[in-house]
């Protein structure tokens, strides 16, 4: 199940850093190739959209639940890590809309927000599932 997250992580990484070029490409194309670069952030961010959403759900659907069964409750910090799924679809809606308005330094901006907004979430993910570990084996790696 870690490993699933862990991987899911890189996989969201790797596709921010593909929007990223593209979105910063297109803050110098000219005019003329607006729309071109436009549709390529599109298909970037679709893409992105798609590992983001399918890993909350993961998230949600099977990490959180066995966290529960491990702890014996959800941990409060679960409804927080929910909560910011909901903010980052968000957030990937507002880029949606800057795509569409055709604003790459708006999409730039947005995406830069959305990338540290993730990174703060990946951090308390890392440090709740560090914690599980240790109350399973206080001892083990990840003390």
């Amino acid at each position: 199940m870690i490993n699933e997250i862990t991987h899911s992580h890189l996989e969201i990484e790797v596709r921010l850093a593909r929007a990223r070029a593209v979105v910063d490409a297109a803050t110098v194309t000219p005019e003329a190739g607006a729309t071109a670069a436009m549709d390529l952030v599109r298909r970037h961010l679709e893409s992105l959209r798609s590992e983001v959403e399918s890993h909350a759900l993961y998230e949600e659907m099977k990490l959180f639940p066995a966290l529960a069964r491990i702890l014996g409750s959800s941990p409060p910090e679960v409804t927080r890590l929910i909560a910011e799924h909901g903010e980052l679809s968000g957030m990937l809606d507002a880029l949606d809309e800057a795509v569409a308005d055709g604003d790459a330094h708006l999409v730039s901006a947005r995406l830069h927000s959305f990338a540290a907004a993730f990174d703060r979430h990946s951090e308390d993910e890392a440090n709740i599932l560090d914690t599980t570990a240790n109350l399973m084996d206080p001892g083990g790696p990840a003390a």
